[in-house]
């Protein structure tokens, strides 16, 4: 339950933002990315439980921000890597505001070397932690 929320307030950060999301394995980027710009969430890892009955969970999300690039020049693309570096700390800002949403923390970002479709797309891989506040029933 915990994860499907996690995902669901990750899909409103996204579309907040102007990115559509999509969740699946990276092997399928190439067969399912059609619309950008686009968020593609990698199943989300359980990380860590604080707590028995009641506590915190942590969840490691991995997630790739994708534009479609339009032969941009390197200083271009670093600009496009900026907005994109400025895009997921807003998204991390927008599910922080979600009362069962402890913490974000340990956010990395890296531009991506290679394409991951035929398209020519420029990404900015993502990852950080999420904790979440829980009450085992």
């Amino acid at each position: 339950m915990l994860r499907q929320q996690l995902i669901n307030t990750l899909q409103e950060a996204a579309e907040r933002k102007g990115y559509n999301l999509m969740c699946g394995f990276k092997y399928q980027i190439a067969q399912e990315a059609t619309i950008y710009p686009l968020v593609w969430l990698y199943p989300i890892k359980l990380n860590n439980i604080e707590g028995r009955l009641e506590g915190i969970i942590t969840y490691n999300v991995e997630l790739i921000l994708i534009k479609l690039n339009h032969r941009y020049q390197q200083n271009e693309k670093e600009n496009i890597w900026s907005e994109m570096e400025k895009d997921i700390i807003d998204i991390c800002c927008n599910i922080l505001a979600k009362p069962n949403i402890y913490d974000v923390e340990k956010l990395k970002t890296e531009p991506a070397e290679y394409t991951l479709t035929n398209q020519g797309e420029l990404s900015l891989n993502c990852e950080f932690n999420v904790k979440m506040n829980f009450l085992c029933k």
